[in-house]
């Protein structure tokens, strides 16, 4: 597990994506192949830029390599050594739009890439996106305990104000927590008939270790919050539960959809699922992938949201089970568009039915579509 490090100016250009040290080294990874590519017919002044972000990563790697020590350590210091030495003269030769002399480079960057992940257990190298579905899920360490009881009425501004604790009771407070997708904390609440799906972002308050948010209800009856939240101490995902009102016993859910739903519109906007891999299956890792029109034309001006060009949440019909997954790829940068596709994966906790709901932005407004997928059993 990765340790906690402070940052430092040699990782000034990691984003606030780069949470694990898995992270760093995908868009390690991601660098060395858009530099590739760059080479092979981009704009070469476009290569200091990506030299400077993949040294950043390689640093935040260095720094966190806690799990590397004795000869392996030593190695991995005279990898990182060797590729920071060599970015003066790549960027010279890229400069100087020596696109041949840069090209023969490139063979020595990639060896050099791969004997920096052999250092590293397979563990550690493990990315925010692929813990969801290579690594078991997470027993929650965190509580949520509400301040007052909420006050839900449909269609006024309601206040959740809760406590975060810790292990040992201890109140847990934002240097605790992980940044993931720009914000400390994302609350996610529905209602049992899967009707009214909100994404906030609880606040600190004045009180250590209490937080607080404000939404609109738009149905009547009781929902239920996942607080989706990364400790420092673990460096792990958990989405401890909390309902706003008491839920009777038995749920009552939404009846079993009588067919999949994989088109959604609104207004202008029409968003379709599809499925690349034929299917999604108990405990397999499958894709989704969103496409989307404007006026029945490809939407091209997805603008980040919380750093993704879009989010997805996922409910199993247990009404427990939940998945909180982003798009594959690097984040945008500023000023980037996106679409008119989005992809994802995920791997589905629970066979029966699926519901997915895929929000995003378009011309600063945040829009949702909602689909229900199933879920086989192989």
């Amino acid at each position: 597990m990765d340790a906690p490090a402070a940052t430092t100016r040699a990782e000034a250009l990691c984003g606030p994506e780069i949470v694990l040290l898995g992270d760093a080294w995908e868009h390690v990874q991601l660098e060395r192949d858009a530099l590739l590519e760059i080479s092979k017919s981009g704009d070469l002044v476009k290569v200091p830029q990506k030299l400077a972000a993949l040294i950043s990563h390689l640093a935040f790697m260095q720094n966190r390599a806690v799990m590397v020590f004795g000869e392996r350590r030593e190695t991995l210091l005279a990898l990182i050594k060797k590729t920071n030495d060599s970015t003066s003269r790549w960027n010279a030769l890229a400069l100087e739009d020596r696109r041949d002399a840069l090209l023969g480079e490139w063979p020595s960057l990639v060896e050099t890439i791969s004997d920096i992940g052999r250092q590293f257990p397979p563990e550690a190298l493990v990315s925010s996106s692929e813990a969801s579905f290579v690594l078991p899920p997470v027993v929650p360490t965190l509580q949520v305990k509400f301040v007052h009881p909420p006050k839900l009425e449909v269609g006024k501004p309601s206040e959740v104000r809760f406590r975060l604790i810790g292990p040992g009771k201890i109140p847990v407070v934002p240097d605790q927590l992980h940044t993931t997708h720009t914000e400390k904390l994302h609350a996610l609440l529905l209602d049992p008939s899967f009707a009214d799906y909100h994404h906030a972002h609880p606040q600190p308050t004045e009180v250590p270790g209490e937080y607080a948010f404000t939404f609109i209800p738009n149905v009547a009856g009781p929902y239920r919050m996942w607080l989706d939240v990364m400790p420092v101490a673990t460096g792990r995902g958990e989405f401890p539960i909390a309902d706003l009102e008491k839920i009777p016993r038995p749920i009552a859910k939404a009846p079993a959809p009588g067919a999949a739903v994989t088109v959604a519109t609104s207004g202008k906007y029409r968003a379709r699922l599809e499925l690349p891999g034929g299917e999604l299956s108990f405990g397999n890792v499958g894709s989704i992938r969103v496409v989307l029109e404007e006026n029945g034309k490809p939407l091209s001006r997805l603008e980040p949201l919380m750093g993704a060009f879009a989010h997805v949440v996922g409910f199993a019909d247990d009404f427990q089970s939940i998945l909180h997954i982003h798009p594959t790829g690097t984040m945008p940068v500023a000023g980037q568009l996106g679409g008119p596709q989005v992809d994802f994966q995920l791997r589905p906790l629970q066979p029966g039915w699926l519901r997915l709901y895929f929000q995003y932005q378009v011309d600063g407004g945040v829009r949702l579509a909602a689909f229900v997928v199933p879920v086989t059993v192989k």
